[in-house]
């Protein structure tokens, strides 16, 4: 009987330890499970912001590509001036 009572505190005793460590562990789950949501946030936000600028980027290309072409005009144009009037 005295055997019955030692084993019976010692699985009460247990089962608390166990319930405290699956609370542990839940928890921690619960806090990887947050961090991967907020990680998974963050790699959205940098790929729709690398999409913007790399968008940004191609209309500055475009736009540079234009200028460079519009100095090229201008400058055949004043060469066949300056040519004209040598001549």
């Amino acid at each position: 009987m005295c055997l019955m009572v030692l084993f019976s505190k010692f699985a009460k005793g247990h089962a608390k330890e166990i319930a405290k460590a699956q609370k542990w562990i839940d928890s921690a789950q619960a806090q990887f499970a947050t961090a991967i949501e907020e990680a998974e946030l963050a790699e959205k936000k940098f790929s729709e912001y690398e999409a913007k600028k790399r968008k940004d980027l191609e209309k500055a290309l475009e736009e540079l590509n234009e200028l460079t072409s519009k100095k090229d005009q201008a400058i055949k144009f004043k060469n066949k001036i300056k040519t004209f009037i040598e001549e």
